[in-house]
C-alpha cells in the first residue's frame, strides 16, 4: 500500500465518525469502526470493493441511487471536495439516513491518490429513533414498532384532540406489495427479515414525535402530529422510495417489495373506524392505479 494511504489510515483511526479511504482505483482501503457501528459491515467485507459494487448503494431521498448520478467517491476524484445527505444500506438490510462528506487526497503535483469519505447518521428531522423506554405490551415482537393496540390508541387521542382544540395530525397507511411472494419464494425467515428491515427503515426516517406501528401482517401505519396534506405526501413518497429500496439477502439474490400508501389529515368530525376506511380506501385506489 502506498505510504501516504498508510498515513491517512493512522489519522482516520481516531474518528469518531464513520470513514472510510480509498485508492486511485476507487477501491475501498480502510473501514474504521464508526462505519461499522453505522452500517453493520465489518472491515473484511468492504475493503477491496469499490464503493459503489452492491455494499452501501447510497440513494438520495427521491429513491435514485446516487453511485451513477451523485457519487461522493466519484466528485472527491475529481479533485473536489463535496458534503451530500443520502440513505445507504445496512448490512440488515433497512436504510439509515447520513451525512456524507468527501476529500480528495492529493499530492503537491496536483494528482489525486486517493480519497477520504465521512458520514455521520444524520439526527431528529432526517432520522429519529423509537423511544426505547416503553411498556413492551405495546410493540410488536418481530419488528419492534408499536402494536396495533398502541396505534389505536394514539389514534384515539389523535382524533380527540383534533375535535377539541382544532390540533393538527395525519396519517400514513402502508401496505406492501407483493409479499405474499416473497414468503412463497424466499420463505417466512426472509419474509420477516424483510419486515425487519422495512420497519428499521421507517424508525430512522421519520422524526422523534411521529409514531410509526405495525398495523399487522405486511400494513403499516405511522401517525404525524402537526401535518397537513401536502407534508403528509412528501413524507409518504419519501417512505415509498426508501422501503423500495429495502431489501435482505437471500440464498441467490434480495428479497424487496414495492408499497401503496394512503394519507389522510384526521378530521374534526372522524372516528376511527371512519378515518381507517378513508385511507383504506386510499391506498386502493392507489395501489389499483399503478397495478
Amino acid at each position: 500500500m502506498d505510504d501516504r494511504l498508510k498515513t491517512a489510515i493512522l489519522i482516520l483511526k481516531g474518528l469518531l465518525e464513520g470513514a472510510y479511504l480509498t485508492d486511485s482505483g476507487g477501491r475501498i482501503v480502510f473501514w474504521n469502526r464508526s462505519a461499522v457501528a453505522i452500517t453493520g459491515f465489518e472491515p473484511s467485507e468492504v475493503t477491496g470493493v469499490r464503493c459503489g459494487e452492491g455494499i452501501l448503494m447510497h440513494i438520495d431521498s427521491g429513491g435514485t441511487s446516487m453511485c451513477s448520478s451523485d457519487c461522493p467517491v466519484r466528485s472527491s476524484a475529481g479533485g473536489r471536495e463535496c458534503e451530500r445527505f443520502g440513505y445507504i444500506r445496512h448490512k440488515k438490510g433497512y436504510r439509515v439516513p447520513v451525512r456524507l462528506r468527501g476529500f480528495p487526497l492529493i499530492t503537491s503535483a496536483g494528482e489525486v491518490y486517493g480519497t477520504v469519505q465521512v458520514f455521520t447518521e444524520a439526527s431528529s428531522g432526517d432520522g429519529g429513533e423509537i423511544e426505547e423506554l416503553r411498556d413492551q405490551a405495546f410493540r410488536d415482537p418481530l419488528t419492534g414498532l408499536y402494536n396495533r393496540r398502541f396505534l389505536e390508541e394514539n389514534l384515539s387521542l389523535r382524533i380527540s384532540e383534533a375535535g377539541r382544540y382544532s390540533s393538527s395530525a395525519g396519517v400514513i397507511f402502508l401496505d406492501l406489495d407483493g409479499f405474499k411472494s416473497v414468503n412463497d419464494t424466499w420463505g417466512h425467515a426472509a419474509g420477516d427479515r424483510l419486515l425487519q428491515a422495512v420497519s428499521g427503515t421507517l424508525e430512522k426516517n421519520l422524526r422523534t414525535s411521529d409514531v410509526a406501528g405495525r398495523w399487522g401482517g405486511d400494513e403499516f401505519m405511522v401517525i404525524i402530529p402537526g401535518a397537513d396534506l401536502s407534508s403528509l405526501e412528501k413524507t409518504s413518497e419519501k417512505l415509498r422510495n426508501l422501503i423500495k429500496n429495502t431489501s435482505v439477502p437471500c440464498p441467490g439474490g434480495r428479497a424487496g417489495v414495492s408499497v401503496s400508501a394512503g394519507v389522510s389529515v384526521i378530521e374534526k368530525s372522524d372516528t376511527p373506524e371512519r378515518l381507517l376506511e378513508r385511507v383504506d380506501r386510499l391506498l386502493y385506489t392507489g395501489k389499483k392505479r399503478r397495478g
